[in-house]
């Protein structure tokens, strides 16, 4: 395992719980797996909201004078009412400014990267959307890309 793994497994931890203290507007927070630290990303949904986080890609810049630069995308998918009812939207609308708030908290993951942040290069959230029925129980909720910048020595 090279050294870029051991940092990923060192902050991604860190943005699902960050997912874990967003109120969930009933008196609780939402249920957001880790990967690492515990591998407890289940294989079917049965809590709602839940949050799923992982990577979606990484550009690796290895210039020959300076330092490593990775740059990760990564999405988490906040899977927030079960069920297709349009009557849920206003409850996930509420949603957006609940991790726009999460993210503008601490941006450098306990100094574990340069910075981490909500993409401006695309949506930042994207939702309300249907996550595949056929895949998982018929649910909606929100995706949220963010990035990772990464140097390495």
């Amino acid at each position: 395992s090279g050294n870029w793994i051991k940092m990923l497994e060192d902050w991604i931890d860190i943005i699902a719980k960050r997912f874990g203290q967003i109120p969930d507007g009933r008196g609780g927070l939402v249920r957001s797996y880790r990967l690492f630290e515990v591998a407890e990303v289940p294989e079917a949904l049965t809590v709602w909201p839940c949050a799923i986080t992982y990577t979606e890609d990484v550009n690796m810049q290895q210039p020959d004078g300076g330092p490593n630069v990775d740059m990760w995308r990564g999405i988490t998918e906040l899977h927030l009412v079960p069920g297709t009812k349009k009557s849920d939207i206003p409850y996930m609308l509420r949603f957006f400014n609940r991790v726009r708030v999460a993210f503008s908290a601490d941006r450098t993951l306990g100094g574990r990267v340069q910075y981490c942040r909500l993409t401006v290069e695309g949506p930042s959230i994207e939702g309300p959307i249907m996550f595949d029925p056929n895949t998982e129980i018929a649910n909606q909720g929100l995706l949220v890309h963010w990035v990772v910048r990464e140097r390495l020595s």
